[in-house]
């Protein structure tokens, strides 16, 4: 019999008791483990287990070759050419397809939004099609529900690396708190806060400020967020934190944010701004939405870095009564009517839309 293009077809609906099967074994994690119990399970001498995504892109779950027969790549290449020759038959879901390449097999599962191969050399002599296809007829619910959790695994584990690097990528102390105050993250720029011990701190695992006062205020405001709009409280509250000599900081709180089904604890995320540092790049885009000209720009950054009207007159070089002009022209477009009213506004607006890479880090 010719293996070389041969293709089987087997059972497209998978036993009644497998679909019932939620639960994983406790070892689920660990792919090299499981995937070296398969290939034991099929008399392989190597086993890879490889995902083919919609558009293209192919991604190694696990493998196991004890004898370092042969690489990734070659597997992956030859899983993609035994793809491409299936052509316009598509597998039908709960159904897979076993192709040979000479002595080597590649069978095909239907996994999501793409296909999963698993490709490896029988060690049995002669034609070992029939009993590799029972083999994987027998695991077929097992490696469905075990590589199918692996995969969201792998997703989960992505999607939390693109949020931790544009976390980290935009330069503004971010802490991510649940409604006991306590840190579940928090980033680098935050973390150097918290080394100064100035203003903000860590106690154990909670949030704590340098004052007693502010550390009341502060964890009054996050239970009061995680009361949700029930409570009729602002849901992006701003808190000056005090700092020994130093301005204080100001903390713009933002919640509370959910899991999709609404059964996980909600979470706060508090953003740290220093005074004290180059603020221009996270207002300035707030007062460009706002529609303030160069200068009344120039002077709500002053104020938001902590200078009386007069002093930012000075620092602008304008007269006071000038400066005052422009401050009421910032009122009218920003609808505002005080100077803490419009800080806090301003502070609110700064997280949404600072962007990555644009401003100095909180330090």
């Amino acid at each position: 019999m010719r293996r070389d293009m041969q293709s089987r077809h087997l059972n497209a609906a998978a036993p009644a008791e497998a679909e019932a099967w939620p639960d994983l074994p406790d070892h689920a994690g660990h792919g090299d483990e499981m995937i070296a119990a398969l290939r034991r399970f099929c008399a392989c001498a190597e086993l890879y287990a490889i995902w083919h995504g919609a558009h293209a892109e192919s991604v190694l779950l696990a493998s196991d070759d004890p004898g370092h027969r042969f690489s990734f790549e070659w597997h992956r290449m030859q899983t993609i050419m035994t793809l491409a020759e299936l052509g316009d038959d598509p597998l039908e879901p709960g159904s897979f397809r076993v192709s040979w390449r000479s002595s080597m097999f590649v069978a095909a599962i239907p996994l999501d939004d793409g296909t999963l191969t698993l490709a490896g050399t029988p060690m049995t002599n002669g034609d070992a099609s029939e009993g590799l296809a029972a083999a994987l007829e027998t695991l077929r619910p097992f490696v469905i529900s075990h590589f199918r959790q692996m995969l969201a695994n792998r997703r989960l584990q992505q999607t939390v690396r693109s949020l931790h690097g544009a976390i980290e990528g935009s330069g503004m102390a971010t802490i991510v708190l649940d409604c006991h105050s306590h840190i579940a993250y928090a980033n680098a720029a935050a973390e150097a806060i918290f080394t100064q011990g100035d203003g903000l701190r860590r106690s154990g695992e909670q949030l704590v400020c340098a004052s007693l006062t502010d550390t009341v205020r502060l964890h009054a405001a996050i239970e009061h967020l995680c009361a949700g709009p029930c409570a009729k409280v602002d849901l992006n509250p701003v808190l000056a934190v005090r700092r020994g000599r130093r301005r204080p900081l100001s903390i713009a709180l933002s919640g509370p944010m959910t899991a999709g089904n609404g059964t996980a604890e909600p979470v706060i995320t508090a953003h740290a701004v220093d005074p004290e540092e180059n603020l221009n790049a996270m207002i300035e885009p707030v007062c460009r939405l706002h529609g303030l000209s160069h200068r009344e720009t120039q002077l709500t950054c002053a104020l938001v870095a902590g200078d009386l009207l007069a002093e930012a007159a000075e620092r602008l070089g304008i007269q006071e009564q000038t400066a005052r002009s422009y401050l009421k022209q910032v009122f009218a477009k920003t609808e505002t009517s005080r100077q803490t009213e419009l800080i806090t506004l301003l502070l609110k607006g700064a997280p949404r839309l600072f962007q990555p890479n644009m401003a100095h880090a909180v330090m």
